[in-house]
């Protein structure tokens, strides 16, 4: 997941979304997993507007619910370990977590490769269906 951050998010965005996939991980139940997906779909697409009324409490009760997930110590510790990395890695080029462009490469080929599979898989159900069609037209005759 810190490679995708690294990815979409810019900087100073990337430790409030580590913390939102903390979030994200740490619900008990559905219910609240989707109120919690809304409320971090709600504060970063609207980030922009972050003068208005509606943003600024959809933000406070999203950092409410990850102040409740910070007094977990195995969250504590994982944010903390992931903060003094990123410090590290700052000017340090060989970050494991770093979005390189190559990966871009690699997702295409995944996504060409999932394609391929997936006409594959329907020809073979295509020609499937056509040979019942005629298992069954030779039966009827």
């Amino acid at each position: 997941m810190r490679k995708r951050v690294n990815k979409y998010l810019p900087d100073k965005y990337r430790e409030l979304g580590m913390w939102c996939i903390a979030l994200l991980v740490n619900t008990d139940s559905w219910h609240e997993m989707k109120n919690n997906w809304r409320l971090i779909c709600d504060v970063f697409l609207n980030w922009q507007f972050c003068e208005t009324v509606e943003f600024k409490s959809t933000y406070s009760i999203l950092m409410e619910r990850i102040r409740k997930i910070e007094k977990i110590e195995n969250i504590k510790t994982i944010i903390d370990q992931l903060r003094a990395e990123n410090e590290k890695t700052k000017s340090d080029d060989n970050d494991p977590f770093k979005y390189h462009h190559d990966d871009i490469n690699k997702e295409i080929f995944d996504n060409v490769e999932l394609d391929l599979n997936r006409s594959i898989k329907a020809k073979k159900l295509a020609t499937r269906r056509k040979k019942d069609q005629q298992l069954s037209n030779n039966k009827s005759v």
